[in-house]
């Protein structure tokens, strides 16, 4: 599997923070952007070993412009779109094993480099 892993970029994923998305263009790019900050919260907390709570999840988002409100709803919607599943103790599980695989192990990196330098400049 890790050979799998280093041979996928981040564009074989990015319809599942893409995808269905109403709104103009701006609303679409507020929107993904959102949602990759939950999924690196979310790698965090498993890197970690962490249960993947909302809790856990949203301590590791770093960005000041994530509100905590936002969280659940963004869970709910991958939910719906069978990308992660809800758990008794958990904020949301992905059901894609080999996404989740190439989440934590790779892409966590990968949409750090690409979503978080947005953040970083647009705090300055």
């Amino acid at each position: 599997m890790p050979d799998i892993i280093s041979g996928i970029d981040m564009n074989s994923f990015a319809h599942f923070w893409k995808d269905g998305i109403k709104g103009g263009h701006e609303d679409v790019e507020i929107m993904s952007h959102k949602r990759c900050k939950l999924l690196i919260g979310y790698a965090r907390a498993r890197r970690l070993g962490l249960p993947t709570t909302t809790k856990n999840i949203a301590a590791r988002i770093t960005s000041r412009n994530f509100p905590d409100n936002e969280l659940e709803p963004i869970i709910t919607d991958f939910c719906k779109r069978g990308i992660m599943r809800e758990g008794l103790m958990t904020g949301g599980e992905i059901t894609l094993g080999l996404f989740e695989k190439w989440l934590v192990d790779k892409g966590v990196n990968e949409l750090i480099a690409d979503h978080l330098g947005e953040d970083l400049q647009n705090e300055k």
